[in-house]
């Protein structure tokens, strides 16, 4: 088993991360490897374009002749590849943070996950609703 920090000292030292999943939910591996300033190439599925758009390397799936073709050029420009690694840090944290996170989550809970079609007694959450026990936000 690997350690967090290990993970990250991992990736750290590496020059890019290759992902070539067929079925994902999200794909944390990429904005982990984006995060610490490293290019990904992924797998070219609708969920990971979904989430990363340009700001990783795609392949067609089961296309080995391609894969081969993005990772040269990551191995043979260092230039690119610290210039794909910048953008993508840049687009993994205008995205994704611990306070965007907490504020996706209260506006669910205080607007329910339709923007406004909950049912406060269902949520729990009815005196909130009505400004009780609020800090005021």
């Amino acid at each position: 088993m690997v350690t967090e920090d290990e993970k990250w000292r991992f990736l750290r030292r590496a020059y890019f991360l290759v992902f070539p999943s067929t079925l994902e939910g999200f794909g944390i591996p990429p904005a982990e490897c984006l995060a610490a300033e490293k290019p990904a190439v992924c797998s070219d599925i609708p969920v990971l374009r979904e989430v990363y758009g340009e700001a990783v390397e795609f392949f067609p799936l089961h296309d080995v002749e391609a894969l081969t073709r993005v990772m040269a050029r990551l191995l043979g420009d260092p230039a690119y590849r610290r210039r794909r690694g910048r953008l993508g840090r840049e687009f993994v944290c205008a995205r994704y943070s611990w306070e965007r996170a907490g504020e996706a989550l209260e506006r669910i809970l205080l607007e329910g996950p339709a923007g406004g079609d909950r049912d406060d007694k269902a949520f729990g959450l009815g005196a909130l609703a009505e400004g009780e026990g609020s800090s005021g936000r």
